[in-house]
């Protein structure tokens, strides 16, 4: 009898088997893995917030108002996780200049930021974020820059500049941007390139002093071997394939008549790429390798905001290539992630491509007119429906803003592009509407070029699946809560049992509370009541004991997200011209006048008076002179939250500021101090008022939480902020005269006394000054001591509250008021349509003839919906 066929089948069916049973073990782990990803998605759920606001840009005096929408993250439904939202206004060198706490309700908030003259002009960011957003390794916020530009001069200066500022290199700074003058960012499909396999790579030029530009150019492989052309798509960005080998590719492009050179990325020897083509109803995907031998258990995860939605198993058959099409049928709408993961949980490649959302909401807003005359009633027609036509009974916020007076970028972000777009990407993303226009292929091509550059790994799949999954930093924050920690003053060591009471005002207001401190030394003051911004005491004391007990008094209330860096476009914004458009509105406003004055009356040009221009000149060239701003009770509590120690002013500006220097020595017993920056000696101000005993040790010492802020100023028009109606000038007679005549403290009469027999001198005209401007608290008393033993001064926060937009009505529009000049015609947060999906805005013009743009933003049972509509088409 012949055995050896029947020992060959054996084989065969043995190597069946153990092929059976490794597909069984890799699907048991794949299943874990999928299983472990979809528990941690339902633990911790995440938040996405938005910002519809009022404008596009402001001026200083202006008021941002906004519309503030919190949403899970897979559902865009409003979010059940997060009451307290955070909004800040920073400026553009990261500094915050204003942090508001906005509570939600069913996942939505309101508020303003009233843009004070104390403001700088500049390109400002405003974010926003629950604290669980920032909560995971990978943080997420809203984020928005809008230029705030110099407070107008007069109702007739159409000028819209910002000034160039030189600060000081020690205050905070954003991070910059190392940008050569030209230079090409290359992103292999899937992250990575292997040897012998032809490879989509996407690639973003950029120039120092254009942003993303257009180019051409080829690459080249080892002996000058052109292997490829390419050319950018759109705004800076293209793609090109070409198969990499073992010696690195060089892409050679010439820009502005200069030829450049840049080195691919290297390719490894073995590997894997992922590669995917977007088509209209679905994505061809295509794992490959470039050797049979290698044998990784490998599965391929789908998942949408961190939740895993299927995972195949790949099996190559000995081949090299192994094909996945799939329907986006049924798939969510917005960024979906591709991750091909090995059997030990390793991420080998990722791509990121996105899912067409399937028409949804429909908003609509109609006008009957082009131009509106002054104080004209205007009236507003909105609809809102679903995708199938019917009526939807919901509520939308919007905005009517005065065209000409404000700024238009086509394709601006939107709710609809930030949600299903923008917040899943990395970095800014310039005029994200572009990629909704249409779903032409170019568009689509585009679109996937755009997440091979900026795609994000936010949600990182190999820590879902670990058995021991990282933990949030913070929990969510279903209200408002301080939390805090008390410790020794001198060692650091935690306090427990220390009784911590706190007495917080606001104007006429005021209320009190205590709580004690646990074992390790933390507690927790409820927030919910309070509103705004409050001067608050926190006292500490043994429990039992009568005395105060000096202490560090820890508060944990620094959690922001680091700062970013603004990108080119961002400091470059393109608005839309419509300045040829003008000539309709100055012909409407005399017809207007015309119609009020009679045609016989004549009205005089407004002008500008020489003295006018001349201050404007001055003003400039003062706020040119700054170099450094600190708000000093934001500094101090920086200092204090974390547990250090500051009660002395001249320390803190040397701390602040490396450019100050303070030296200190002592004449028969008198502490004299001299206070310098960048060798210049400086002078310093209180209130307006320059004080000439000011370089001596005076009242700085105790008084450093009277302080409301610093700004540093230095060249030759930094003496321009002195009050010359206040301030008597350092000359021995007028300083001898003061002595004599004024009721002095023995400290100042000292001090003064110390001055006069120095040799020092002020002359304005010298300009060799810097000027320390000090602005302190309302009824500041020099004499008063401003801390005690115990005891704590700070600010604590709590819900900020929302006013109201004052939208004048001009029942006869000849009768209107000439000071009205709303950028911002009309505001409303929640504007409710009735069954029939409709809604009426009504609301009067301002002072001028113009075209009106009105922004409505919507979401409604999970789908977001924007419209920016014109009065005339441009």
């Amino acid at each position: 009898m012949n055995r050896r066929p029947i020992i060959t089948l054996l084989c065969l069916l043995s190597s069946i088997a153990v092929q059976i049973h490794s597909q069984q073990i890799a699907d048991s782990i794949f299943a874990t893995y999928f299983a472990r990803s979809q528990a941690y998605a339902d633990a911790y759920p995440r938040e996405k917030a938005y910002l519809h606001l009022d404008n596009t840009s402001y001026y200083i005096g202006d008021t941002i108002w906004y519309k503030a929408y919190v949403v899970t993250a897979e559902q865009n439904q409003p979010s059940p996780i997060s009451t307290p939202l955070y909004v800040e206004l920073l400026d553009q060198l990261g500094n915050t200049a204003e942090r508001q706490i906005i509570q939600l309700r069913d996942g939505e908030g309101e508020g303003q930021f009233i843009l004070t003259k104390a403001l700088f002009s500049g390109f400002y960011e405003i974010r926003a974020y629950t604290k669980w957003m920032l909560a995971f390794s990978e943080k997420q916020y809203f984020s928005r820059t809008i230029p705030v530009y110099r407070k107008r001069r007069s109702e007739v200066d159409e000028n819209r500049s910002i000034i160039t500022y030189r600060m000081d290199e020690s205050m905070k700074q954003r991070p910059r941007s190392k940008e050569k003058d030209f230079m090409i960012r290359f992103f292999p499909e899937g992250g990575q390139l292997v040897e012998g396999i032809p490879s989509v790579v996407a690639f973003e030029a950029t120039s120092k002093e254009e942003g993303t530009v257009g180019i051409s150019g080829t690459v080249y492989g080892p002996d000058d071997v052109e292997l490829a052309q390419f050319t950018t798509l759109h705004n800076g960005m293209g793609c090109f394939i070409y198969t990499p080998t073992d010696k690195q590719a060089k892409a050679v492009v010439t820009y502005q008549d200069k030829k450049y050179s840049f080195q691919l990325p290297k390719a490894l020897p073995r590997g894997y790429v992922l590669n995917v083509t977007s088509k209209e109803k679905a994505l061809v995907i295509k794992v490959l390798r470039n050797s049979t031998s290698l044998k990784d258990t490998l599965a391929l995860f789908i998942s949408h905001q961190g939740r895993p939605l299927m995972y195949q198993t790949i099996d190559f058959k000995d081949q090299t290539v192994y094909h996945l099409p799939l329907s986006t049928q049924g798939l969510p709408g917005g960024v979906i992630q591709l991750s091909l993961m090995n059997s030990n949980g390793a991420t080998l490649c990722e791509r990121f491509c996105y899912v067409m959302p399937s028409p949804s909401l429909q908003l609509t807003a109609t006008s009957p007119n082009a131009l509106y005359y002054p104080f004209e009633p205007i009236e507003y027609h909105i609809s809102m429906k679903d995708n199938t036509g019917k009526p939807i009974q919901g509520h939308f916020s919007v905005a009517i803003r005065d065209a000409l007076q404000s700024d238009f970028q086509r394709f601006d972000q939107t709710i609809y592009t930030d949600l299903l777009l923008t917040s899943d990407l990395k970095g800014y993303i310039h005029q994200p509407g572009y990629y909704f226009v249409d779903h032409s292929p170019k568009r689509r091509v585009a679109l996937d070029i755009l997440l091979m550059i900026h795609g994000w790994r936010k949600y990182d799949i190999s820590q879902a699946i670990s058995s021991i999954p990282q933990k949030p930093a913070y929990l969510p924050e279903t209200r408002l809560t301080l939390h805090g920690q008390i410790t020794s003053f001198l060692r650091n060591k935690e306090q427990k049992d220390i009784l911590v009471s706190v007495i917080a005002r606001q104007d006429t207001v005021s209320a009190a509370g205590f709580t004690l401190t646990d074992s390790l030394g933390f507690f927790h003051i409820p927030m919910d009541t309070f509103t705004g911004s409050m001067s608050a005491i926190f006292q500490t004391r043994r429990k039992g004991k009568k005395l105060n007990r000096k202490t560090n008094i820890l508060l944990f209330r620094n959690f922001a997200p680091d700062l970013r860096k603004y990108s080119y476009e961002e400091f470059h914004p393109k608005w839309e011209d419509i300045s040829a458009l003008s000539w309709w509105s100055h012909l409407s406003d005399s017809l207007y006048l015309d119609s009020i004055i009679g045609h016989d009356a004549h009205v005089l040009n407004q002008v500008m008076v020489k003295a006018k221009r001349t201050k404007y000149k001055k003003i400039l060239a003062f706020e040119q002179s700054v170099r450094a701003y600190y708000d000093i009770p934001k500094e101090l509590d920086q200092i204090r939250d974390g547990g250090g120690f500051m009660d002395y002013f001249p320390w803190l500006m040397a701390t602040l500021n490396s450019n100050i220097q303070v030296k200190s020595s002592w004449d028969a017993d008198f502490p004299l101090l001299t206070m310098s920056y960048n060798g210049h000696p400086m002078l310093c101000t209180v209130n307006g008022v320059l004080y000439p005993i000011f370089d001596r040790e005076l009242f700085i010492d105790k008084s450093i939480d009277a302080i409301k802020s610093v700004m540093i100023c230095d060249g030759p028009s930094a003496t321009a902020g002195i009050d010359d109606d206040k301030t008597f000038y350092l000359s021995d007679e007028s300083l001898q005269q003061h002595l004599e005549t004024s009721r002095l403290s023995p400290f100042e009469e000292k001090a003064l006394k110390s001055y006069l027999d120095s040799p020092f001198s002020f002359d304005r005209k010298k300009n060799s000054y810097a000027i320390c401007y000090i602005t302190t608290i309302d009824n500041w008393d020099p004499e008063k001591k401003y801390q005690s033993r115990g005891i704590r001064n700070t600010q604590i926060q709590g819900y900020s509250q929302p006013i109201e937009f004052y939208s004048p009505y001009y029942p006869d529009i000849s009768k209107g008021q000439g000071n009205d000049h709303r950028r911002t015609i009309y505001w409303n947060p929640k504007v409710t349509t009735d069954k029939n999906g409709k809604a009426i805005i009504r609301c009067n013009n301002a002072n001028s003839s113009t075209f009106l743009t009105i922004s409505c933003e919507a979401l409604y049972n999970g789908q977001p919906a924007a419209i920016n509509v014109h009065s005339i088409k441009y």
